[in-house]
């Protein structure tokens, strides 16, 4: 099979250079010496071909030469094993703007590291116990960030990478959006207080003395049940935030068992009540009674398999 011939269009610098081909159209070329002595109309040399980064309407072809012109090539190969391990563990479809942001992120750790500067995270709970694939990810990550460059990452790197293995589930791998960043920040803290409001009415059910065994002290953040609420709610919450403006038609098999869900999970229908009620004051949204009745579901079993 021939090699894809690029014909260059822009030289960024001699490691970075705009590039078309046939059976790609354009994209951002990396490798060392690749534009060394090069002019638009030239072919790049397939050998010096070390990694090929397509523009989105999110990293045009500018904005995405000046962060690769600043990354190591030696990162940016790190970056890519990094988002294959986050495709197998994760389930994520990564993108190259993940690729770049997550390189981007490493070098400046990197930095962080070595100039014994700390930056804790504060999200380290809610990350580690909303999102146990992505923290296992992040915690891989730093195994595998030592062993390529020789430099420890304190833990609190590894929420932050996970952080953006969530960043690109949200926003469906184009982790160059503008504010994804912040608004799976903000996401991860409505969920945090979602939690933290399951887990104190859990915990108020079981310390009731006239009904000791209703329900279990604490929530096991590792079972399916909170596997599945997590994303639930995860997708709620993007409806919610993404979407307010947008009338919502209820699901008329859902209203059709509300008496039923009602009588036989009271408990977590006047939970589920509450969550709904805190997300709509805090999002100054409002949801149907399916929403209610789809979360409730979702308490009752949090409460069985807690």
């Amino acid at each position: 099979m021939e090699a894809t011939s690029w014909k260059i269009l822009q030289v960024f610098n001699n490691n970075v250079v705009l590039a078309h081909s046939r059976e790609h159209g354009q994209a951002v070329l990396v490798g060392r010496g690749i534009g060394y002595a090069m002019s638009a109309g030239d072919f790049a040399d397939p050998a010096k071909i070390k990694d090929v980064f397509a523009p989105s309407s999110s990293q045009p072809n500018e904005q995405l030469a000046a962060l690769l012109e600043e990354l190591p090539e030696e990162l940016l190969a790190l970056s890519r094993e990094l988002a294959d391990a986050a495709a197998l563990f994760c389930g994520l479809c990564p993108t190259d703007s993940f690729v770049i942001l997550l390189a981007d992120h490493i070098k400046a750790a990197i930095a962080r590291a070595i100039a014994g500067q700390h930056l804790p995270n504060p999200m380290q709970w809610e990350v580690k116990h909303l999102y146990p694939r992505e923290y296992d990810f992040g915690k891989r990550a730093l195994t595998m960030i030592k062993q390529a460059t020789g430099v420890g990452l304190e833990d609190a790197e590894a929420t932050s990478i996970a952080l953006h293995a969530v960043n690109a589930h949200f926003t469906g791998g184009d982790s160059a959006k503008s504010d994804s960043f912040s608004e799976t920040l903000r996401m991860t803290e409505f969920m945090a207080k979602v939690l933290n409001i399951v887990e104190v009415a859990l915990s108020d059910k079981a310390s009731d003395a006239s009904n000791p065994a209703t329900t279990p002290s604490s929530l096991d953040t590792n079972s399916m049940a909170m596997a599945r609420f997590v994303v639930h709610l995860r997708f709620l919450l993007r409806r919610l935030m993404g979407e307010r403006n947008r009338p919502h038609s209820p699901d008329p098999a859902m209203l059709a068992m509300a008496d039923s869900m009602v009588g036989q999970y009271p408990q977590a229908y006047k939970l589920a009540g509450t969550i709904i009620y805190t997300l709509e004051m805090d999002l100054d949204t409002k949801c149907s009674e399916d929403e209610i009745l789809y979360l409730t579901l979702h308490v009752a079993r949090l409460m069985m398999k807690a």
